[in-house]
């Protein structure tokens, strides 16, 4: 991790490391909360991000704090829209079943057609 700092002006962090970037998600003192940011530079890139990661004058979902309970309920309401469709998706269209099959290589080339 590379940090940048200069005080009242700019403080950066560089993470590519995906070990430490586990650690700082789990760090309680690095959340979405940017409302705080009071160096300039810092202040004009979180904007500018911000900006991206928003639709229609609302955040993304992850660029919400860990406690924000919208964020928690819409993340919960997710998982069970998925949940409900995994099964289904596991299992997929019967009229894929010989292409499934030619994929796992028990199925001869001549099933798969024009299905490919």
């Amino acid at each position: 991790m590379k940090r940048r700092r200069v005080p009242g002006l700019i403080d950066l962090f560089e993470v590519s490391d995906p070990n430490e970037i586990k650690v700082l998600v789990r760090d309680p003192h690095f959340d979405r909360r940017f409302e705080t940011a009071t160096c300039p530079v810092n202040w004009l890139l979180l904007k500018r991000s911000l900006k991206v990661l928003s639709f229609g004058g609302c955040r993304f979902p992850t660029m919400m704090p860990r406690d924000d309970a919208e964020r928690a309920s819409r993340q919960q309401e997710l998982w069970n829209t998925l949940s409900e469709k995994a099964a289904f998706i596991r299992s997929g269209p019967e009229e894929l079943e010989s292409l499934a099959d030619w994929v796992r290589g028990t199925g001869p080339d001549a099933q798969v057609g024009i299905l490919v």
